[in-house]
């Protein structure tokens, strides 16, 4: 594994590589950076499309794509998780298009010799393919999502679960799972993270009946259009 690519996160290695020209990270250092504890329990629960590569000295690494990056981003409990993500995608992923090699330009072959020139056209005719066939599969996730892209207004859980057509419960239920808001006091609260994110507001006060203290979490348009990702990457394996 000569073709490591090595990034510093305050002080923890984050190390990289590139398969079929496409940033692929090792699991365990992504995992250990968003300090879970059983690094390889975290992997095999929330990662989707992991893959294994023989290292130096025998034995093989966990690598996984960006998007199950993201994945253990939504799920760590690291006050940092959002940095560390901010991070990568602002730093880490284009230094590994400048300096890696993750670039769309091929090599041309050889026009003077037909056989090679027949099998690059057909190797193109076939990621042209490819690539259709990725965008058809794709494109419905895409149009879920875009139609909450110009929510406007902040909106309640029974709003939300309505233009997502689910039950409430079943909505409140998949936020618990993904560690996104948690109950007290019987009432539903959003991680502060989340609410740094601008995804949630949280409203307290006294109701002015019957003196009681009230807190109520609603959906921002941004939180809104960041559920429905979630929600379509659950089915459709789409990145959040």
């Amino acid at each position: 594994m000569n073709n490591l690519i090595h990034f510093n996160f305050k002080g923890n290695t984050l190390n990289t590589m590139l398969v079929n020209n496409e940033p692929y990270f090792i699991a365990k250092d992504v995992a250990s950076i968003l300090v879970y504890v059983k690094t390889e329990n975290a992997i095999a629960r929330h990662c989707k499309a992991p893959i294994t590569t023989p290292k130096q000295g025998g034995g093989f690494i966990t690598l996984i794509p960006e998007r199950d990056v993201y994945r253990l981003v939504i799920r760590s409990k690291l006050p940092e998780a959002e940095i560390f993500e901010e991070w990568v995608v602002s730093d880490v992923l284009p230094s590994i298009r400048k300096t890696g090699g993750y670039s769309l330009v091929n090599t041309l072959p050889d026009f003077n010799n037909p056989v090679e020139a027949a099998r690059a056209w057909a190797d193109e005719k076939e990621k042209t393919i490819q690539y259709k066939v990725l965008i058809d599969q794709q494109k419905p996730a895409v149009e879920f999502v875009e139609k909450y892209v110009n929510a406007e207004g902040n909106m309640t859980f029974r709003q939300v679960a309505k233009i997502l057509d689910i039950k409430e419960p079943t909505l409140k239920l998949f936020l618990i799972e993904q560690g996104i808001i948690y109950y007290t006091n019987k009432t539903m609260t959003p991680y502060q993270k989340h609410v740094d994110a601008g995804r949630f507001i949280v409203k307290t006060g006294v109701n002015e009946y019957s003196d009681h203290a009230y807190s109520q979490m609603k959906f921002t348009p941004k939180g809104v259009e960041w559920v429905a990702r979630l929600w379509n990457d659950k089915d459709l394996e789409v990145v959040a």
